[in-house]
């Protein structure tokens, strides 16, 4: 039995500027926390006693021969990547819905490629994890998304990436005290939209746009380096502030990017919290529903609670070890 679970994350600032359509012509860089909520993958061996010699489970359940038949083409591609072709039972659990902008996807590709090498007795690095889920995903499966959710599944921690034309991906962690974290951790607001949605279509849209929208992917990577610096700033609690004000601006830009980022009730929901006191807020992922992220002073944390309380709100920490096997017994 091999358990394996890596963390999801919010996205703080930089969002878009991680798609190679952007990055492939100049760098691109995301400011992210990676949460303790998480993807579970379980792999163990499948005796033979079992008509079928692969058993896959996640929100169906396959059971086929052969690795090539299996319809969910993360599981098929992983598989035929590393060249195992039965006897294998894997199965998929997640803390969160898939599809709600907290990159579970590819925090699944992760976990996914690292309880597949644990199975073939192989220790494998962060680095390889993040690269290997990108070359799945990007590369073999031509998704139209970019690097940072395999990189902070990977990584784990308060990162600022940044995503070079060559292709090279650089992982800075963000030096922060105790005190600060929990400062800035006790100032984030999680609020879950319900429902869920493919990214594929926004972002789709949102490559399709990348070169009118230059100036605002220039800006948004811009910001993601700023908010590294604020989170990095260790004069005190007070400039914290300036994340909510990053997020505000971030988010103007955001929701121009394709259609489909915001709607009525997306809208609805930000411009009640900021009236409320947050100084920030926008949607998480590539956008449409799913969770709200807003900054917001602790003496206002009870006004915006009730402004939009028709939302859930979701508590979480960081995650400081990113992609971890927990279990491992052959």
């Amino acid at each position: 039995m091999i358990i394996v679970r890596s963390p999801l994350r919010i996205s703080l600032a930089g969002g878009g500027s991680d798609l190679p359509s952007f990055y492939s012509n100049d760098f691109g860089a995301v400011c992210s926390i990676a949460i303790n909520k998480y993807v579970y993958v379980t792999v163990n061996n499948l005796s033979v006693y079992f008509p079928h010699r692969l058993r896959i489970a996640y929100s169906q359940t396959e059971l086929t021969q052969d690795a090539k038949s299996i319809k969910h083409p993360i599981v098929r591609e992983a598989l035929t990547q590393l060249k195992i072709q039965g006897g294998i039972d894997v199965n998929v659990m997640s803390d969160i819905p898939a599809g709600t902008g907290l990159g579970s996807s590819s925090t699944f590709t992760v976990s996914l490629i690292h309880a597949l090498n644990a199975f073939q007795n192989r220790l494998v690095g962060k680095d390889y994890l993040a690269k290997e889920a990108c070359r799945l995903e990007l590369d073999i499966l031509k998704e139209p998304i970019g690097k940072q959710d395999q990189y902070a599944a990977s990584f784990g921690g308060i990162n600022l990436f940044k995503f070079h034309k060559s292709e090279q991906v650089s992982v800075e962690p963000i030096p922060m005290s105790k005190e600060r974290e929990e400062s800035l951790m006790s100032r984030l607001m999680v609020f879950y939209l319900g429902g869920n949605r493919s990214a594929s279509d926004i972002l789709k849209n949102q490559v399709a746009n990348a070169s009118r929208n230059l100036d605002e992917l220039k800006e948004l990577r811009e910001q993601a380096i700023q908010m590294a610096h604020v989170l990095g700033n260790s004069e005190g609690t007070g400039s914290l502030d300036e994340v909510g004000r990053i997020l505000h601006r971030g988010w103007t830009l955001k929701k121009n990017l394709a259609t489909g980022i915001t709607n009525t009730e997306i809208d609805h929901a930000v411009e009640r919290a900021l009236d409320a006191g947050a100084l920030g807020g926008k949607i998480l992922g590539a956008g449409g529903t799913g969770f709200l992220l807003f900054y917001v002073p602790e003496d206002r944390k009870n006004a915006v609670k009730k402004a939009i309380n028709e939302y859930p709100e979701v508590h979480f920490e960081v995650d400081h070890l990113g992609s971890t096997l927990l279990y491992y017994e052959r």
